[in-house]
């Protein structure tokens, strides 16, 4: 096993002071489990994924509305491509990190994993939205990393950012947002998430008064205003 950057076992702690854990979760949040079996699928799941929990027992809140009392989640693999659907009870659950409780834990790193251009680029955009105000942290590879100490970054590896938007942003200050990031090695892609659902940053601020693709929890919407929850986050 590779010797990860910082201890697994931290103690257990909720980004929001007073918030219990498993309250308000969001897509991108992180939860520890209690148990690595507490994890429940609708299929047999491929052999992989029991390993992967007892060595992380960490999983993803996925984009899905609740079902039954369960929490929509994923479980990651080693690789990009190992990634399978489950559910787990809000009881089983002993911690959450969101995107942007992560954002201090890039001074756990090593210095080999800081030289990872996904690291280097999370700490060049800490220095260019220094002065947004608004909820912001990684989430894919490195925010699995950050808030579980292995090792899932690689060279070639994106840096996801994901923006909290609870009220509506004009298309001039995403395009601000959007020009301050720094040119470097890895890529950066910005999802916004808003009440009704996510959008690419890059898709809102570039597209006038245009309609743009967002993604709710029944499902894509075409919209001109993604904080119009009733018409974007409906069933089809």
């Amino acid at each position: 096993m590779a010797e990860t950057p910082f201890a697994l076992h931290a103690p257990p702690r909720s980004p929001v002071p007073g918030r219990a854990p498993w309250s308000g979760v969001e897509p991108h949040d992180l939860l520890h489990l209690r148990r690595p079996d507490a994890v429940q699928f609708d299929a047999p799941p491929p052999p992989w994924v029991g390993l992967a929990l007892r060595h992380v027992p960490w999983v993803v809140v996925r984009r899905a509305a609740a079902r039954d009392g369960l929490l929509p989640v994923g479980v990651r693999g080693e690789t990009r491509d190992l990634r399978c659907a489950a559910w787990v009870a809000s009881e089983d659950v002993d911690r959450v990190l969101s995107p942007h409780a992560l954002r201090c834990r890039i001074a756990c790193l090593s210095a080999a994993r800081m030289s990872l251009p996904a690291a280097r680029a999370l700490v060049a955009v800490e220095r260019a939205w220094a002065t947004w105000t608004l909820p912001w942290g990684p989430g894919g590879s490195l925010g699995f990393e950050l808030a579980t100490g292995w090792p899932t970054v690689g060279r070639d590896s994106d840096l996801d950012l994901v923006v909290h938007a609870r009220n509506p942003l004009s298309r001039t200050e995403a395009r601000r947002r959007l020009d301050a990031l720094p040119a470097l090695g890895a890529r950066i892609d910005v999802q916004m998430e808003t009440p009704a659902g996510v959008v690419a940053l890059a898709e809102f601020a570039g597209q006038g008064d245009g309609a743009i693709l967002l993604r709710g929890r029944h499902g894509p919407h075409l919209v001109r205003d993604p904080w119009d929850w009733i018409a974007a986050d409906r069933p089809q």
